[in-house]
């Protein structure tokens, strides 16, 4: 994700080399992508793609719902060497409030099989549906009863993950050498996969002698809320890894409330 100061390639360029190097100085560290987010903006030819009539019904038909809206686009850069990337779902990352979203996964080049390599996406079967999950298995951070974990700004007591998010493989294993995680590469350009928002994946590091690049596009339903906590600079319920995809417009909409807006547009 390039900071918007910086207005020149070569400037883009200074910031990532430094990025990277203060990855590798500190071994426990380990950098899985660079990520842009919202390439339609600004490039013609993404923006035809990601709002075509043939995106939208794909979008509309595998959502089943009426209309949908662009929540946004990221280009994925996964270089030689960089780490695997973790087990998430994209709606946690969102500021909506809604199970009614989808992202379609867009290969740039061919991917190999996993044996040799490849590094497209990984999925936890069935996790978009497992609701226990999330509601079950987030902790306070301290001991309540002492207020240690109580937000005065908020009135809310504030959590954090159980180990349970550790240990995924056995959760979601259904014997019979079954792990529950599905694949489908090797993949080749013009194939595609599509997955649910809260559908849990990941991808392996990128072992193969090139770079790897990918565009992610995702949908969200048009009569999506978004949340009250999802505009605070702290404190939000989900993950903050996509704010800057989403803080141009987030203070521009009211919290649930059906909304329109330029940069989440209609298709």
């Amino acid at each position: 994700m390039i900071q918007k100061k910086y207005k020149t390639i070569d400037q883009c360029h200074q910031f990532l080399q430094q990025q990277n190097n203060q990855a590798n100085s500190n071994e426990n560290i380990s950098i899985p992508f660079l990520q842009h987010f919202n390439t339609w903006r600004n490039l013609e030819t993404v923006r035809e793609f990601v709002t075509s009539p043939l995106m939208a019904d794909m979008a509309r038909t595998l959502l089943d719902v009426p209309s949908i809206k662009l929540y946004q686009d990221s280009l994925f850069h996964k270089r030689q060497n960089d780490g695997p990337t973790p087990w998430h779902s994209d709606a946690r990352m969102a500021p909506f409030d809604t199970s009614h979203m989808i992202t379609f996964w867009i290969p740039l080049q061919n991917i190999p099989s996993v044996e040799e390599g490849g590094s497209g996406l990984m999925f936890v079967d069935k996790s978009h549906g497992d609701f226990a999950l999330p509601f079950w298995n987030r902790v306070p951070k301290g001991d309540v009863g002492n207020g240690e974990d109580y937000d005065c700004k908020t009135g809310k007591v504030k959590y954090e993950e159980s180990r349970e998010y550790e240990r995924l493989d056995e959760r979601y294993s259904y014997g019979s050498g079954n792990d529950g995680v599905s694949s489908y590469m090797p993949m080749e350009r013009g194939d595609c996969t599509v997955h649910a928002g809260w559908t849990l994946h990941s991808a392996n590091g990128v072992k193969c002698e090139t770079d790897r690049y990918a565009l992610a596009v995702t949908y969200v339903d048009a009569q999506a809320e978004i949340r009250e906590d999802a505009r605070m600079s702290s404190g939000s319920l989900g993950h903050d890894e996509d704010r800057k995809s989403y803080e141009d417009w987030i203070n521009e909409v009211r919290p649930r409330t059906y909304f329109e807006h330029s940069l989440v547009p209609i298709i």
